[in-house]
Protein backbone atom coordinates (compact mmCIF):
# COMPACT_ATOMS: atom_id res chain seq x y z
CA UNK A 1 0.00 0.00 0.00
CA UNK A 2 1.30 3.45 -0.93
CA UNK A 3 1.74 6.34 1.55
CA UNK A 4 -0.93 8.31 -0.32
CA UNK A 5 -3.49 5.57 0.08
CA UNK A 6 -2.60 5.18 3.78
CA UNK A 7 -3.02 8.92 4.30
CA UNK A 8 -6.44 9.00 2.64
CA UNK A 9 -7.68 6.03 4.63
CA UNK A 10 -6.38 7.49 7.89
CA UNK A 11 -7.95 10.90 7.26
CA UNK A 12 -11.31 9.47 6.31
CA UNK A 13 -11.18 7.40 9.49
CA UNK A 14 -10.85 10.56 11.51
CA UNK A 15 -7.17 10.14 12.46
CA UNK A 16 -5.14 13.34 12.65
CA UNK A 17 -2.00 14.01 10.62
CA UNK A 18 -0.01 14.22 13.88
CA UNK A 19 -0.97 10.65 14.74
CA UNK A 20 0.21 9.45 11.32
CA UNK A 21 3.60 11.12 11.83
CA UNK A 22 3.91 9.55 15.27
CA UNK A 23 3.17 6.12 13.81
CA UNK A 24 5.83 6.59 11.13
CA UNK A 25 8.35 7.58 13.80
CA UNK A 26 7.51 4.46 15.80
CA UNK A 27 8.16 2.29 12.73
CA UNK A 28 11.54 3.99 12.25
CA UNK A 29 12.50 3.52 15.93
CA UNK A 30 11.77 -0.22 15.70
CA UNK A 31 14.31 -0.47 12.87
CA UNK A 32 17.28 0.76 14.88
CA UNK A 33 19.05 -0.37 18.05
CA UNK A 34 18.32 2.14 20.83
CA UNK A 35 20.77 3.35 23.45
CA UNK A 36 18.83 2.00 26.44
CA UNK A 37 17.07 -1.25 27.33
CA UNK A 38 13.64 0.31 26.98
CA UNK A 39 12.49 -0.07 23.41
CA UNK A 40 11.48 -3.34 21.75
CA UNK A 41 13.16 -3.96 18.38
CA UNK A 42 12.26 -6.36 15.61
CA UNK A 43 14.62 -9.30 16.01
CA UNK A 44 15.76 -9.18 12.38
CA UNK A 45 17.01 -5.61 12.86
CA UNK A 46 18.75 -6.58 16.09
CA UNK A 47 20.62 -9.36 14.28
CA UNK A 48 21.45 -6.89 11.49
CA UNK A 49 23.24 -4.70 14.06
CA UNK A 50 25.23 -7.68 15.37
CA UNK A 51 26.10 -8.66 11.81
CA UNK A 52 27.20 -5.13 10.92
CA UNK A 53 29.62 -5.07 13.86
CA UNK A 54 30.78 -8.62 13.11
CA UNK A 55 31.73 -7.79 9.53
CA UNK A 56 33.87 -4.79 10.49
CA UNK A 57 37.44 -5.70 9.50
CA UNK A 58 38.87 -3.89 12.53
CA UNK A 59 37.18 -6.35 14.93
CA UNK A 60 39.69 -8.91 16.22
CA UNK A 61 37.88 -10.27 19.28
CA UNK A 62 34.35 -11.23 20.19
CA UNK A 63 33.02 -12.58 23.48
CA UNK A 64 29.37 -13.59 23.23
CA UNK A 65 27.05 -14.73 26.01
CA UNK A 66 24.04 -16.13 24.16
CA UNK A 67 22.05 -18.60 26.30
CA UNK A 68 19.35 -19.04 23.65
CA UNK A 69 21.66 -19.38 20.67
CA UNK A 70 19.89 -20.84 17.62
CA UNK A 71 21.11 -22.92 14.65
CA UNK A 72 21.15 -21.38 11.21
CA UNK A 73 18.52 -23.66 9.66
CA UNK A 74 17.15 -21.81 6.61
CA UNK A 75 18.01 -18.41 8.07
CA UNK A 76 20.56 -16.78 5.76
CA UNK A 77 21.08 -14.00 8.32
CA UNK A 78 22.32 -16.45 10.98
CA UNK A 79 24.45 -18.23 8.37
CA UNK A 80 26.10 -14.91 7.45
CA UNK A 81 26.65 -14.19 11.13
CA UNK A 82 28.43 -17.51 11.66
CA UNK A 83 30.67 -16.86 8.65
CA UNK A 84 31.53 -13.40 9.98
CA UNK A 85 32.44 -14.83 13.38
CA UNK A 86 34.63 -17.45 11.72
CA UNK A 87 36.47 -14.63 9.93
CA UNK A 88 37.03 -12.80 13.23
CA UNK A 89 38.31 -16.02 14.77
CA UNK A 90 40.84 -16.48 11.99
CA UNK A 91 42.38 -13.06 12.59
CA UNK A 92 41.87 -13.02 16.36
CA UNK A 93 39.63 -14.87 18.83
CA UNK A 94 35.93 -15.63 19.25
CA UNK A 95 34.50 -17.22 22.40
CA UNK A 96 30.84 -18.08 22.80
CA UNK A 97 28.91 -19.27 25.87
CA UNK A 98 25.50 -20.82 25.27
CA UNK A 99 22.81 -22.59 27.29
CA UNK A 100 22.22 -26.36 27.40
CA UNK A 101 18.95 -26.52 25.46
CA UNK A 102 19.07 -28.87 22.45
CA UNK A 103 18.57 -26.02 19.99
CA UNK A 104 21.41 -24.01 21.53
CA UNK A 105 23.77 -27.00 21.43
CA UNK A 106 22.86 -27.62 17.77
CA UNK A 107 23.69 -24.02 16.92
CA UNK A 108 26.84 -24.09 19.03
CA UNK A 109 28.05 -27.22 17.21
CA UNK A 110 27.77 -25.30 13.93
CA UNK A 111 30.17 -22.71 15.36
CA UNK A 112 32.56 -25.42 16.58
CA UNK A 113 32.61 -26.81 13.05
CA UNK A 114 33.92 -23.42 11.92
CA UNK A 115 36.77 -23.53 14.46
CA UNK A 116 35.11 -21.35 17.11
CA UNK A 117 35.38 -22.39 20.76
CA UNK A 118 31.99 -22.79 22.41
CA UNK A 119 31.25 -23.54 26.04
CA UNK A 120 28.00 -24.39 27.79
CA UNK A 121 26.78 -22.86 31.03
CA UNK A 122 23.67 -24.63 32.35
CA UNK A 123 23.20 -21.88 34.96
CA UNK A 124 22.54 -19.36 32.16
CA UNK A 125 20.20 -21.49 30.08
CA UNK A 126 17.05 -19.70 31.21
CA UNK A 127 18.57 -16.24 31.35
CA UNK A 128 16.96 -13.46 29.34
CA UNK A 129 20.19 -11.47 29.17
CA UNK A 130 22.65 -11.84 26.32
CA UNK A 131 25.51 -9.66 25.12
CA UNK A 132 28.21 -9.43 22.47
CA UNK A 133 31.51 -7.70 23.28
CA UNK A 134 33.43 -6.54 20.20
CA UNK A 135 37.06 -5.43 20.48
CA UNK A 136 39.82 -4.45 18.11
CA UNK A 137 41.73 -1.56 16.63
CA UNK A 138 39.68 1.59 17.23
CA UNK A 139 36.56 -0.36 18.15
CA UNK A 140 35.06 -1.12 21.57
CA UNK A 141 31.37 -1.89 21.33
CA UNK A 142 29.01 -3.96 23.43
CA UNK A 143 25.51 -4.96 22.37
CA UNK A 144 23.35 -5.94 25.34
CA UNK A 145 19.95 -7.55 24.89
CA UNK A 146 17.23 -8.10 27.46
CA UNK A 147 14.63 -10.43 26.02
CA UNK A 148 11.20 -10.30 27.65
CA UNK A 149 8.97 -13.09 26.39
CA UNK A 150 9.35 -12.80 22.60
CA UNK A 151 10.36 -9.14 22.60
CA UNK A 152 13.97 -8.15 21.89
CA UNK A 153 15.16 -5.07 23.80
CA UNK A 154 18.81 -4.41 22.89
CA UNK A 155 21.19 -1.53 23.55
CA UNK A 156 24.40 -0.51 21.83
CA UNK A 157 27.08 0.69 24.27
CA UNK A 158 30.27 2.20 22.87
CA UNK A 159 33.50 2.70 24.79
CA UNK A 160 36.07 0.83 26.83
CA UNK A 161 34.16 1.17 30.11
CA UNK A 162 31.14 -1.00 29.22
CA UNK A 163 33.41 -3.38 27.33
CA UNK A 164 35.61 -3.98 30.39
CA UNK A 165 32.61 -4.57 32.65
CA UNK A 166 30.98 -7.13 30.39
CA UNK A 167 34.28 -8.77 29.46
CA UNK A 168 35.11 -9.25 33.14
CA UNK A 169 31.74 -10.92 33.65
CA UNK A 170 32.26 -13.04 30.55
CA UNK A 171 35.62 -14.34 31.77
CA UNK A 172 34.01 -15.46 35.03
CA UNK A 173 31.25 -17.29 33.15
CA UNK A 174 33.73 -18.73 30.62
CA UNK A 175 35.99 -20.19 33.29
CA UNK A 176 33.09 -21.97 34.96
CA UNK A 177 31.55 -23.30 31.73
CA UNK A 178 32.25 -26.59 29.94
CA UNK A 179 33.40 -27.11 26.34
CA UNK A 180 30.51 -28.09 24.08
CA UNK A 181 32.36 -31.22 22.92
CA UNK A 182 32.78 -32.33 26.52
CA UNK A 183 29.10 -31.82 27.33
CA UNK A 184 27.97 -33.96 24.41
CA UNK A 185 30.56 -36.61 25.29
CA UNK A 186 29.32 -36.74 28.88
CA UNK A 187 25.73 -37.07 27.70
CA UNK A 188 26.71 -40.07 25.55
CA UNK A 189 28.61 -41.76 28.38
CA UNK A 190 25.71 -41.30 30.80
CA UNK A 191 23.28 -42.76 28.25
CA UNK A 192 25.61 -45.70 27.64
CA UNK A 193 25.94 -46.47 31.36
CA UNK A 194 28.93 -46.46 33.69
CA UNK A 195 29.94 -50.07 32.92
CA UNK A 196 29.55 -49.81 29.14
CA UNK A 197 32.42 -50.61 26.82
CA UNK A 198 33.66 -48.40 23.98
CA UNK A 199 31.25 -49.87 21.40
CA UNK A 200 28.20 -48.97 23.50
CA UNK A 201 29.54 -45.46 24.02
CA UNK A 202 30.03 -45.19 20.24
CA UNK A 203 26.37 -46.04 19.66
CA UNK A 204 25.33 -43.36 22.17
CA UNK A 205 27.62 -40.93 20.35
CA UNK A 206 25.89 -41.69 17.05
CA UNK A 207 22.54 -40.92 18.67
CA UNK A 208 23.86 -37.59 19.97
CA UNK A 209 25.29 -36.80 16.56
CA UNK A 210 21.89 -37.23 14.95
CA UNK A 211 20.16 -35.16 17.61
CA UNK A 212 22.54 -32.21 17.26
CA UNK A 213 23.21 -32.69 13.51
CA UNK A 214 26.97 -32.85 14.05
CA UNK A 215 29.26 -32.85 11.02
CA UNK A 216 32.32 -35.12 10.72
CA UNK A 217 34.68 -32.59 12.27
CA UNK A 218 32.61 -32.07 15.41
CA UNK A 219 31.79 -35.78 15.72
CA UNK A 220 35.50 -36.60 15.71
CA UNK A 221 36.18 -33.96 18.38
CA UNK A 222 33.36 -35.30 20.57
CA UNK A 223 34.74 -38.83 20.14
CA UNK A 224 38.13 -37.67 21.44
CA UNK A 225 36.53 -36.13 24.51
CA UNK A 226 34.50 -39.31 25.05
CA UNK A 227 37.62 -41.47 24.86
CA UNK A 228 39.49 -39.59 27.55
CA UNK A 229 36.42 -39.12 29.74
CA UNK A 230 35.44 -42.79 29.53
CA UNK A 231 38.71 -44.73 29.57
CA UNK A 232 41.51 -42.32 30.44
CA UNK A 233 40.23 -39.75 32.92
CA UNK A 234 43.37 -40.44 35.01
CA UNK A 235 46.77 -40.63 33.34
CA UNK A 236 49.71 -41.64 35.51
CA UNK A 237 53.08 -40.38 34.34
CA UNK A 238 55.87 -42.42 35.94
CA UNK A 239 59.55 -43.13 35.41
CA UNK A 240 62.94 -42.67 37.02
CA UNK A 241 64.10 -39.17 38.07
CA UNK A 242 65.52 -37.21 35.17
CA UNK A 243 63.61 -39.16 32.54
CA UNK A 244 61.41 -36.13 31.78
CA UNK A 245 58.14 -36.89 33.60
CA UNK A 246 57.34 -33.25 34.36
CA UNK A 247 58.11 -32.21 30.79
CA UNK A 248 55.88 -35.00 29.50
CA UNK A 249 53.08 -33.98 31.87
CA UNK A 250 53.22 -30.35 30.73
CA UNK A 251 53.41 -31.19 27.03
CA UNK A 252 50.53 -33.66 27.28
CA UNK A 253 48.44 -31.01 29.06
CA UNK A 254 49.18 -28.62 26.19
CA UNK A 255 48.25 -31.22 23.57
CA UNK A 256 44.98 -32.07 25.28
CA UNK A 257 44.27 -28.38 25.78
CA UNK A 258 44.62 -27.86 22.03
CA UNK A 259 41.83 -30.45 21.69
CA UNK A 260 39.82 -28.41 24.24
CA UNK A 261 40.11 -31.26 26.74
CA UNK A 262 40.50 -29.71 30.18
CA UNK A 263 43.16 -31.13 32.48
CA UNK A 264 44.51 -30.75 35.98
CA UNK A 265 48.11 -31.62 36.86
CA UNK A 266 49.12 -33.18 40.18
CA UNK A 267 52.45 -34.41 41.54
CA UNK A 268 53.39 -36.11 44.81
CA UNK A 269 56.42 -33.86 45.34
CA UNK A 270 54.19 -31.08 46.70
CA UNK A 271 52.83 -33.42 49.37
CA UNK A 272 56.26 -34.85 50.15
CA UNK A 273 57.66 -31.35 50.63
CA UNK A 274 54.75 -30.51 52.92
CA UNK A 275 55.60 -33.57 55.04
CA UNK A 276 59.26 -32.52 55.11
CA UNK A 277 58.36 -29.01 56.37
CA UNK A 278 56.00 -30.40 58.98
CA UNK A 279 58.68 -32.73 60.32
CA UNK A 280 61.43 -30.10 60.24
CA UNK A 281 59.62 -27.51 62.36
CA UNK A 282 57.51 -29.96 64.38
CA UNK A 283 54.12 -28.85 63.08
CA UNK A 284 50.94 -30.72 63.88
CA UNK A 285 49.82 -33.18 62.73
CA UNK A 286 53.21 -34.92 62.87
CA UNK A 287 54.50 -35.74 59.41
CA UNK A 288 57.82 -36.18 57.67
CA UNK A 289 59.31 -39.10 59.60
CA UNK A 290 62.69 -40.06 58.14
CA UNK A 291 63.22 -36.79 56.22
CA UNK A 292 66.54 -34.93 56.33
CA UNK A 293 67.30 -31.47 54.88
CA UNK A 294 69.71 -31.11 51.96
CA UNK A 295 71.19 -28.32 49.84
CA UNK A 296 69.09 -25.89 47.78
CA UNK A 297 66.00 -26.49 49.89
CA UNK A 298 65.88 -30.18 49.01
CA UNK A 299 65.37 -33.15 51.31
CA UNK A 300 66.38 -36.79 51.40
CA UNK A 301 64.83 -39.88 52.90
CA UNK A 302 66.47 -43.15 53.79
CA UNK A 303 63.62 -45.41 52.66
CA UNK A 304 60.92 -45.14 50.04
CA UNK A 305 58.35 -46.11 52.67
CA UNK A 306 58.76 -42.64 54.25
CA UNK A 307 57.21 -41.21 51.07
CA UNK A 308 54.04 -43.28 51.37
CA UNK A 309 52.04 -40.61 53.27
CA UNK A 310 52.70 -38.19 50.43
CA UNK A 311 51.47 -40.75 47.90
CA UNK A 312 48.35 -41.39 50.00
CA UNK A 313 47.65 -37.65 50.09
CA UNK A 314 48.09 -37.50 46.32
CA UNK A 315 45.70 -40.44 45.86
CA UNK A 316 43.07 -38.76 48.04
CA UNK A 317 43.37 -35.55 46.04
CA UNK A 318 43.06 -37.42 42.74
CA UNK A 319 40.02 -39.44 43.76
CA UNK A 320 38.24 -36.44 45.28
CA UNK A 321 38.79 -34.28 42.22
CA UNK A 322 37.94 -36.78 39.47
CA UNK A 323 35.14 -35.23 37.43
CA UNK A 324 36.13 -31.64 38.10
CA UNK A 325 38.14 -31.79 34.90
CA UNK A 326 38.07 -34.24 32.03
CA UNK A 327 41.58 -35.61 32.60
CA UNK A 328 43.81 -35.66 35.67
CA UNK A 329 47.54 -35.98 34.98
CA UNK A 330 49.31 -37.59 37.94
CA UNK A 331 53.09 -37.62 38.20
CA UNK A 332 55.21 -39.54 40.68
CA UNK A 333 58.46 -41.52 40.85
CA UNK A 334 58.68 -44.81 42.77
CA UNK A 335 60.84 -47.88 42.42
CA UNK A 336 57.81 -50.11 43.09
CA UNK A 337 55.38 -48.60 40.56
CA UNK A 338 52.78 -51.35 40.82
CA UNK A 339 52.53 -51.01 44.60
CA UNK A 340 52.31 -47.21 44.27
CA UNK A 341 49.42 -47.49 41.81
CA UNK A 342 47.52 -49.66 44.28
CA UNK A 343 47.27 -46.61 46.56
CA UNK A 344 44.76 -45.22 44.08
CA UNK A 345 42.35 -48.16 44.40
CA UNK A 346 41.18 -50.89 42.06
CA UNK A 347 38.36 -48.77 40.62
CA UNK A 348 40.83 -46.40 38.99
CA UNK A 349 42.32 -49.08 36.74
CA UNK A 350 39.46 -49.20 34.22
CA UNK A 351 39.57 -45.44 33.67
CA UNK A 352 43.36 -44.97 33.76
CA UNK A 353 46.38 -45.10 31.52
CA UNK A 354 50.06 -45.17 32.46
CA UNK A 355 52.76 -43.36 30.53
CA UNK A 356 56.21 -44.64 31.41
CA UNK A 357 58.87 -42.10 30.47
CA UNK A 358 62.26 -43.64 29.71
CA UNK A 359 65.70 -42.15 29.09
CA UNK A 360 69.24 -43.55 29.26
CA UNK A 361 71.09 -43.16 32.54
CA UNK A 362 73.74 -40.66 31.40
CA UNK A 363 71.13 -38.21 30.12
CA UNK A 364 69.03 -38.62 33.27
CA UNK A 365 72.05 -37.75 35.41
CA UNK A 366 72.83 -34.69 33.28
CA UNK A 367 69.28 -33.46 33.64
CA UNK A 368 69.31 -33.96 37.40
CA UNK A 369 72.55 -32.00 37.71
CA UNK A 370 70.86 -29.06 35.98
CA UNK A 371 68.03 -29.07 38.49
CA UNK A 372 68.89 -26.68 41.28
CA UNK A 373 65.87 -24.42 41.59
CA UNK A 374 65.02 -23.88 45.28
CA UNK A 375 61.50 -23.45 46.66
CA UNK A 376 60.09 -19.91 46.65
CA UNK A 377 58.70 -18.42 49.87
CA UNK A 378 56.00 -15.75 50.04
CA UNK A 379 54.79 -14.17 53.30
CA UNK A 380 51.19 -12.97 53.38
CA UNK A 381 50.05 -11.08 56.45
CA UNK A 382 51.35 -12.11 59.85
CA UNK A 383 50.68 -15.85 59.81
CA UNK A 384 50.64 -17.17 56.22
CA UNK A 385 53.75 -18.45 54.48
CA UNK A 386 53.35 -19.93 51.01
CA UNK A 387 55.97 -22.37 49.75
CA UNK A 388 56.05 -22.91 45.97
CA UNK A 389 58.12 -25.82 44.71
CA UNK A 390 59.39 -26.24 41.17
CA UNK A 391 59.46 -29.19 38.78
CA UNK A 392 63.20 -28.44 38.56
CA UNK A 393 63.79 -29.04 42.25
CA UNK A 394 67.07 -30.54 43.38
CA UNK A 395 67.21 -34.30 44.04
CA UNK A 396 70.06 -35.41 46.35
CA UNK A 397 72.38 -37.98 44.79
CA UNK A 398 71.85 -40.30 47.74
CA UNK A 399 68.16 -40.52 46.91
CA UNK A 400 68.94 -41.14 43.25
CA UNK A 401 71.03 -44.19 44.09
CA UNK A 402 69.32 -45.69 47.14
CA UNK A 403 65.66 -45.18 46.25
CA UNK A 404 65.34 -44.46 42.54
CA UNK A 405 68.11 -46.56 41.06
CA UNK A 406 65.72 -49.08 39.46
CA UNK A 407 61.99 -49.59 39.04
CA UNK A 408 59.66 -52.51 38.34
CA UNK A 409 58.20 -51.40 35.03
CA UNK A 410 58.48 -54.95 33.63
CA UNK A 411 56.31 -56.20 36.49
CA UNK A 412 53.72 -53.52 35.77
CA UNK A 413 53.59 -54.34 32.06
CA UNK A 414 52.96 -58.02 32.79
CA UNK A 415 50.22 -57.38 35.36
CA UNK A 416 46.84 -58.47 33.93
CA UNK A 417 44.99 -55.47 35.36
CA UNK A 418 47.24 -53.02 33.54
CA UNK A 419 47.77 -54.95 30.33
CA UNK A 420 47.21 -52.66 27.37
CA UNK A 421 47.21 -49.59 29.60
CA UNK A 422 50.96 -48.94 29.82
CA UNK A 423 52.49 -46.76 27.10
CA UNK A 424 56.23 -46.09 26.92
CA UNK A 425 57.66 -42.80 25.69
CA UNK A 426 61.40 -42.64 25.11
CA UNK A 427 62.72 -39.18 25.96
CA UNK A 428 66.39 -39.52 25.02
CA UNK A 429 66.77 -36.00 23.66
CA UNK A 430 65.44 -32.63 24.77
CA UNK A 431 62.65 -31.35 22.47
CA UNK A 432 63.02 -34.19 19.96
CA UNK A 433 60.52 -34.77 17.14
CA UNK A 434 60.37 -38.44 18.16
CA UNK A 435 59.05 -37.41 21.58
CA UNK A 436 56.27 -35.31 20.01
CA UNK A 437 55.39 -38.18 17.69
CA UNK A 438 55.14 -40.51 20.67
CA UNK A 439 52.64 -38.15 22.32
CA UNK A 440 50.57 -38.18 19.12
CA UNK A 441 50.65 -41.97 19.11
CA UNK A 442 49.48 -42.11 22.73
CA UNK A 443 46.51 -39.82 22.03
CA UNK A 444 45.65 -41.86 18.92
CA UNK A 445 45.80 -45.11 20.91
CA UNK A 446 43.36 -43.77 23.49
CA UNK A 447 40.89 -42.34 20.97
CA UNK A 448 40.92 -45.04 18.26
CA UNK A 449 38.24 -47.33 19.83
CA UNK A 450 35.83 -44.37 19.96
CA UNK A 451 36.44 -42.89 16.53
CA UNK A 452 34.07 -45.32 14.77
CA UNK A 453 31.23 -43.12 16.03
CA UNK A 454 31.89 -40.50 13.37
CA UNK A 455 32.29 -42.78 10.36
Amino acid sequence: MSWTAELLISVTAGVSVAAIVAAARAVWIRRRVPIALSQAVIRRHYVEQILALSTAETVTSLDALSPRFTPRGEDSQISSLQDAWAAINRRGRVRVVIGNADEAITGGAELVSKGIEVRISPSFSSENLSYHVFGGDKIASTVVNQQVHDKVQPALLDGVGPLDVFRHHFVTVWNTSTPLESVIAEQAILRAGTDADASVVCQALRDRSLLYRLDDKVRAAVAQHSAFRHSSSIIFIVGLPGSGKSFTRRRLAERLGALRIRTQELTDYVFAYRDFIHGSIKLAPPRGMGFEPDLAGAFKVSEENHLRPALSSLASRVLSSVGSQEVTLVEFARSDILAALQEFGEETVKRSQVIYVDAHEKLRQERLHRRERPPELAVSGAVTITVTVSDDHRLPSAAQKSIYGLDDITVLRSDLRWRGRVFTIVNDADHSPQFETALDEFIAQVTLPYMTSHR
